[in-house]
């Protein structure tokens, strides 16, 4: 079983928007599989609404995962579009290579459809190659490239009718203390990019974020970040 509380706040022309959702849920791995599923309650737009989340995987083999994941009032629902009432339900399905643990590659696709009659695609490859690591540290190449498509442009929130975006990244994990199962640990994340939109020039993409986690034991984990990219 897990459980927590989720955070997320900005400032927009029309006003400050917030999202909090507190969350509780249960987690299920039988041999070669995965599950879980979440109850939630998301407040946004001075309303609550009840939210749920769906996801599995299978082991295919033992570099192959293949999974997928439905959720009702989607985490990735841009903000500024809770500012306004408008949410999103959202499904994925991926496809995860994975050789050993230096090495990781995953091509997923998403379909969103929002309250205001929006319906969004998301097509998403990305990756992980170890360059370095020590038993306090390691160092990851992430390079990742996304498309998306939006069937409506007139919108609130930021709906580009396409777009594309080629991004690199640096990925540090520093071990602070560990003391048998208990794990402090700082992340830094750093890199850039290029995006394109229809009928507009390309642009700079800047990466950078932060976080801490702290591992207590072999059941109970917490850790909070923050990016701006």
């Amino acid at each position: 079983m897990f459980g927590g509380h989720r955070f997320a706040e900005g400032n927009f022309e029309e006003g400050k928007g917030s999202r909090r959702q507190l969350f509780a849920g249960i987690e299920w791995r039988p041999r070669d599989y995965w599950g879980e599923l979440e109850l939630s309650s998301v407040n946004f737009h001075g309303e609550n609404k009840p939210g749920v989340r769906l996801s599995a995987a299978h082991d295919v083999s033992d570099r192959w995962q293949l999974g997928g994941e439905l959720e009702r009032i989607s985490q990735q629902t841009p903000l500024r579009a809770l500012r306004n009432g408008v949410s999103a339900n959202r499904g994925e399905g991926w496809l995860r290579w994975s050789p050993n643990e230096r090495r990781e590659y995953r091509v997923s696709a998403a379909a969103s459809r929002f309250t205001d009659r929006n319906r969004r695609q998301e097509y998403t490859l990305s990756g992980k190659e170890r360059l370095w690591q020590t038993p306090w540290l390691t160092l990851d190449l992430q390079p990742g490239l996304s498309a998306s498509a939006n069937s409506r442009t007139d919108t609130a929130y930021y709906s580009p009718a396409r777009d594309l975006a080629a991004t690199a990244a640096l990925a540090v994990d520093h071990t602070l203390y560990q003391r048998y199962d208990t794990v402090w640990s700082q992340q830094l994340l750093a890199g850039g990019g290029s995006y394109w939109q229809k009928n507009h020039a390309a642009g700079a993409i800047t990466v950078l974020g932060y976080g801490q986690r702290l591992r207590w034991n072999n059941v109970v984990d917490t850790g909070g970040d923050a990016e701006l990219g």
